[in-house]
């Protein structure tokens, strides 16, 4: 069947959304809004010099790479180069394993491309073979395209900006000071994909050193933070924070994502999570997340919306339309080593999203339902659709 992005379906771009995070800063008191309290019970981060510190972040703002055309874009693009591969723009040159899609470039993190790569110039310039696997644009024009009031961005800016999509960031270990100057081979990260603010003004999200508390459904075990269910081993390059998918597993999910749409959860499943983000003493920038969705794990999730259901059938063709890396396929018979297949269902639709963060406090008490009175929680204010700094 011919790739095409004329068709789509309307989640795939939002539910990579729901899963980014970013990092922390040292605990300072929160802001003194209506259902704000203290940061009394905040552990303080060792100030000595050669002592590991502690930086807490919440993500404030995702971004969705928008105005993509095939194997062709005159802008940067979010995500990482996921199959190791540098697929060619033109069909002609393109091996099976290319999944027939050419792969995008990035200057946010030129790594992964091959050659000089220039923001602004189609395709990136003559010079530039990027490598960014990212299909989330195109199902989003796509999803655009057939009912224009699911706007991915403005979807993703209202679950922020209400407070009804917190993720929480943790550094731990990090040696030195924030800047483009700390380089640090090995720091640990834990993720808090469900949390809550405890000020009432949601406007403060968008504002440094808040307060916010984590759900138990982000742990473990109850209460305690150090048992997050998504935790990450990193290194910090030149002031940026690099999060490198486990390698103890690379063939199981390692980020599930929770998307509220329509009034359901739909958890999707990342594959080869990547994180990166610049760390600054009252922002994160730059923020970078990849990572792929299997294409039968999408189909699922996206039919499983009432407002979908019908088109289950056609679901599977446009889907694979959309796949760009190839994945391993089960082991023959007799234990034949496994080939690379694009097709249902280990084909995988790569993802890219950009973020921003701010600097947050974590409490250290972590709650087991939604409380009442705070941005985005059991009852909400007023102040949604504030608007960014």
């Amino acid at each position: 069947m011919a790739r095409s992005t004329k068709f789509l379906f309307p989640f795939a771009a939002l539910g990579l959304i729901s899963g980014l995070a970013g990092c922390g800063d040292d605990p300072v008191p929160a802001g003194t809004d209506a259902g704000t309290t203290p940061a009394t019970d905040v552990p303080t981060t060792p100030a000595d010099a050669g002592e590991a510190r502690t930086y807490d972040y919440v993500i404030n703002h995702l971004l969705l790479d928008e105005g993509a055309e095939p194997g062709v874009t005159t802008r940067a693009f979010y995500g990482f180069n996921l199959d190791g591969r540098i697929s060619p723009t033109r069909p002609a040159n393109q091996q099976p394993a290319d999944c027939s899609r050419g792969d995008y470039f990035s200057t946010i993190d030129p790594d992964q491309n091959m050659g000089t790569c220039m923001a602004g110039t189609a395709g990136g310039g003559a010079a530039c073979q990027g490598g960014v696997d990212n299909q989330l644009p195109n199902v989003a024009q796509t999803i655009m395209s057939l009912q224009a009031s699911l706007n991915v961005q403005n979807t993703l800016n209202e679950q922020v900006d209400t407070g009804k999509f917190l993720i929480l960031v943790r550094v731990t270990g990090v040696n030195g000071t924030l800047g483009p100057s700390l380089n640090d081979p090995s720091v640990h990260v834990l993720v808090y994909p469900f949390a809550y603010a405890t000020f009432a003004n949601c406007a403060n999200i968008q504002m440094a050193n808040q307060m916010y508390q984590v759900d138990n459904r982000s742990l473990t075990t109850a209460g305690d933070l150090s048992s997050a269910r998504l935790q990450f081993d990193g290194s910090i390059v030149n002031g940026r924070l690099r999060v490198n998918p486990p390698a103890a597993n690379p063939s199981a999910p390692n980020f599930s994502i929770p998307l509220s749409l329509q009034g359901m959860t739909l958890n999707l499943n990342l594959f080869q999570t990547q994180l990166r983000v610049t760390l600054g003493a009252t922002d994160g920038t730059a923020g970078n997340l990849g990572g792929y969705l299997r294409q039968g794990d999408l189909i699922d999730a996206l039919t499983s919306i009432p407002a979908l259901m019908q088109y289950r059938e056609a679901a599977a063709p446009l889907i694979q339309g959309f796949v760009d890396i190839a994945t391993a396929a089960a082991l023959g018979d007799a234990g034949a080593p496994a080939t690379v297949t694009c097709d249902a269902p280990q084909g995988g639709i790569g993802v890219g999203l950009g973020f921003t963060t701010k600097v947050a406090t974590i409490a250290t008490t972590t709650v087991a339902t939604a409380p009442s009175g705070v941005c985005g929680g059991a009852s909400t204010g007023s102040d949604a659709g504030v608007p960014r700094d």
